[in-house]
């Protein structure tokens, strides 16, 4: 028994790679981490540094998913760049925590219904 072209690749499409190497094989994931990149550059995310040698540097690692809508079909191919902020060690790359950045729609909605609720 022989299983057709189109059923793999769409097995193939589902398919969530584990590291860069494996997603870079493929275009559909090469393009969701272009997007993600664009997306941190235009947000102001970060900027690239040069690597300072007397600190530890925290590394980061793609993570990849295959989102899909309400009927099943594949809706888009999403790719996150995030922190190995596993490797942080108190009193040597951080004495305090920090919480990540609220955007601004999700603080005007909350001021909206503060306001409306008096």
């Amino acid at each position: 028994m022989t299983l057709n072209k189109s059923l793999i690749a769409k097995i193939d499409n589902k398919h969530e790679p584990s590291n860069f190497k494996e997603a870079s094989k493929y275009e559909c994931w090469m393009e969701a981490m272009k997007v993600e990149y664009e997306a941190l550059m235009k947000n102001k995310t970060w900027d690239l540094v040069p690597y300072p040698n007397e600190k530890n540097v925290i590394g980061n690692k793609w993570i990849y998913k295959v989102k899909f809508n309400s009927i099943g079909d594949i809706e888009k191919y999403k790719a996150r760049l995030v922190a190995k902020g596993f490797a942080h060690k108190y009193s040597i790359d951080y004495e305090k925590t920090f919480a990540p950045v609220a955007k601004m729609p999700t603080v005007k909605i909350i001021l909206a219904l503060s306001v409306a609720q008096g």
